[in-house]
């Protein structure tokens, strides 16, 4: 029978960088006549820090944690010659340009940039790798390295036990299609991008709560209008969507595209109203999704995704 688990319930970021500053303190050599093994996974996080960088593992003489210093998650300061700026993320990803921030505040000490390591602590699924810089992404997979040794310590054994099934959750080919959550979705939508060519992915995943979230592509824009497709998470469906950049859309504008989608596709749902919006859903597709056995089947779902791409983008060269 599966125990209560803090983790179930300590979601949040601060959550998380409260469980990192705790495996961070374990790491101070005066813990580890109190709780070896606890001990030894503080030091296997620092440990795995400095290799992200490729940095020769130092003697741990000093340790300082401080949480939000500067807007910083977490910063470790090791032997005051190291300092680790952590940023910590669940679900969210980087905004405001706060990595670079981040780093320009700690190298304005006089902080040698080689002294400097960046961590992007993510327990989550990250789609846009591009935007870490001079940081190194600290996955689940590292996380879970870390971990991988015994301890009779309950906070890391839940911890622990949150990273394995929030891992579960990113195995797509292998979750119920019923099962899939956010993480699911990003991994699923990552691979997208290895595996369909010209797959222009112009806008990032939404979040948050009570937004149907999902992801913007194929974006064009023609007269001042952009056309993009978007794969919904919340529904499974592909939506064909237009936005103005200037007045609102009209209902004419929304029949017009409408009019060559069913030209090309003929299975589309159609959802138009009748106000003038700025964003406006044209169409939707039923469910892309194509399922075996409550499993995914990722060739023909990629094979009926092609096709709808090629649809679109013959319904642009028409329009423009």
């Amino acid at each position: 029978m599966n125990k209560p688990n803090l983790f179930n319930y300590a979601t949040s970021e601060l959550s998380q960088d409260a469980m990192i500053c705790y495996m961070l303190e374990w790491a101070k050599e005066e813990y580890k006549e109190i709780d070896e093994q606890s001990h030894n996974i503080g030091k296997k996080l620092l440990n795995a820090f400095f290799d992200k960088h490729s940095i020769t593992i130092p003697r741990y003489n000093s340790i300082v944690i401080k949480k939000q210093e500067h807007q910083i998650d977490v910063l470790c300061i090791i032997n005051d010659t190291y300092y680790i700026i952590i940023e910590d993320k669940t679900n969210t990803s980087e905004h405001d340009n706060q990595l670079h921030r981040y780093f320009n505040v700690i190298s304005k000490k006089d902080i040698p940039e080689e002294n400097i390591l960046c961590i992007y602590y993510k327990s989550g699924e990250e789609y846009n790798l591009d935007i870490l810089g001079q940081y190194k992404l600290f996955s689940k997979n590292d996380i879970l390295n870390v971990l991988n040794i015994e301890t009779k310590n309950q906070i890391l054994i839940e911890y622990t036990k949150h990273i394995e099934k929030l891992y579960e959750l990113s195995d797509y080919k292998n979750l119920n299609i019923e099962k899939w959550e956010i993480d699911t979705w990003i991994c699923f939508v990552r691979n997208l991008k290895e595996n369909i060519s010209n797959l222009n992915m112009g806008k990032n995943i939404t979040h948050g709560k009570g937004v149907n979230k999902g992801i913007y592509f194929n974006y064009t824009i023609i007269n001042q209008i952009g056309y993009y497709l978007r794969i919904s998470f919340d529904t499974n469906q592909i939506e064909f969507k237009m936005e103005s950049e200037g007045a609102p859309l009209s209902k004419e504008l929304g029949l017009k595209y409408l009019k060559l989608i069913n030209k090309n596709k003929s299975v589309i749902q159609t959802t138009l109203r009748s106000n003038a919006l700025k964003t406006m859903t044209v169409a939707k597709t039923d469910s892309f999704l194509i399922e075996n056995n409550g499993l995914l089947d990722y060739e023909q779902t990629i094979n009926y995704l092609q096709e709808i791409v090629k649809v679109h983008n013959e319904i642009l060269k028409e329009i423009s």
